[in-house]
């Protein structure tokens, strides 16, 4: 958690260029977003988004565990 919150601060740049608090939070977000979806990660070597179509191209949907959480069923 604490390398994502890193990852996030450095694509945020310093927080005085930020008119205020709604542009900080368009900041934040677009910085979440990228980081989620186009970043490369390390232990993938490929961004999420590619690792998720990698899965469903291998196993037909990446969610074959509907109704799971942490390994328990859920209703």
């Amino acid at each position: 958690m604490e390398r994502c919150i890193k990852s996030v601060k450095e694509e945020l740049g310093p927080l005085s260029d930020y008119k205020d608090v709604d542009e900080l939070y368009i900041g934040v977000a677009n910085a979440i977003h990228y980081y989620n979806h186009s970043r490369i990660h390390t232990a993938l070597k490929m961004s999420p988004t590619a690792y998720a179509e990698r899965l469903k191209l291998k196993s037909g949907s990446v969610f074959k565990r509907r109704g799971m959480v942490f390994g328990k069923k859920v209703a």
